[in-house]
């Protein structure tokens, strides 16, 4: 086994992998794999997303994370909607800045394309967002709580 899981008895659950077109026909993209994370345990499960499964893992592991906090990652992965936390800001300048905080971060995937439907629940210590990603690959909705 590749790598260590707490359930070493199952086998990791792969797909085929399939070649992606991008706007330009003639260069074929690699279908987007990783491991699968639990986010209640910040565990992996020791299965395999791909596609859309994997944009909307990877855009969920790059918001709870803070940006320029980790020395294994560059200062541009990652955000700081944890910064907006904890202040009396007035709600309309949280629901701006976390808005462009989100697509900041989500610039530096290139198979994410946008982000829709955008809400924001702010209350001084607590920020709920949820919005509708959308990748090469279609729409996933996410909420995180930050």
């Amino acid at each position: 086994m590749a790598f260590p899981f707490d359930n070493e008895d199952e086998d990791i659950e792969e797909t085929e992998n399939e070649d992606v077109l991008s706007d330009n026909e003639d260069e074929d993209l690699e279908v987007d794999r990783d491991y699968e994370i639990d986010f209640d345990t910040m565990k992996l499960t020791g299965k395999m997303v791909e596609g859309l499964d994997c944009c909307i893992q990877w855009a969920k592991l790059s918001l709870l994370t803070h940006k320029g906090e980790y020395d294994q990652y560059d200062f541009s992965h990652g955000s700081e909607l944890h910064t907006l936390i904890g202040y009396s800001y007035p709600t309309e300048f949280v629901e701006t800045e976390s808005y462009r905080m989100i697509t900041e971060c989500l610039e530096n995937n290139k198979s994410i394309t946008g982000v829709e439907d955008f809400t924001c629940e702010y209350t001084g210590d607590s920020l709920k967002i949820s919005f509708t990603l959308q990748t090469i690959y279609g729409s996933g909705g996410i909420e995180l709580d930050v």
